[in-house]
C-alpha cells in the first residue's frame, strides 16, 4: 500500500472577506478543515460535484462507513488466507460466501 505523502508545500493567496466567510461556512457545513476543503476541490475539479451535495452528517457517515469497509476488507483478507491454508471446512466456506454476498447486497442497496 502506498505510504501517505507528506504535505510539505504551502500555497498562499488573497481572498475577499465575503469569500473567506463563504469558505468558512462551507467547511463548517461539510465538517472539513480549510486545507481538506481545498484539496477536495482540487481532486474533484468542480465545486458542484457529488462530494459537496451532502450534508455534514452525510459526509461524516460516509467517512465512517469507508473506515468500517476497510476493517471488513482486512478481515476478508485474513479469511482468504486461512481458507488457502485449509483451516475452514467446506460448510464454513459456503457460510462465509453467503455472508459476504449478504453484505454486498446490503451495501449495493445504499
Amino acid at each position: 500500500m502506498k505510504e501517505r505523502e507528506l504535505k510539505t508545500i504551502l500555497k498562499g493567496f488573497r481572498i475577499t472577506k465575503e469569500e473567506d466567510a463563504f469558505i468558512k461556512e462551507e467547511c463548517e457545513k461539510y465538517g472539513m478543515s480549510e486545507s481538506e476543503y481545498f484539496r477536495t476541490l482540487l481532486r474533484n475539479k468542480r465545486a458542484d460535484s457529488k462530494q459537496f451535495s451532502k450534508t455534514k452528517q452525510e459526509y461524516l457517515d460516509i467517512r465512517e462507513l469507508t473506515r468500517e469497509i476497510n476493517y471488513i476488507g482486512n478481515n476478508i483478507n485474513q479469511i482468504v488466507k486461512n481458507t488457502h491454508m485449509n483451516l475452514y471446512s467446506e460448510h464454513e466456506k459456503k457460510k462465509l460466501f453467503a455472508l459476504m454476498e449478504l453484505i454486498k447486497n446490503k451495501v449495493m442497496s445504499l
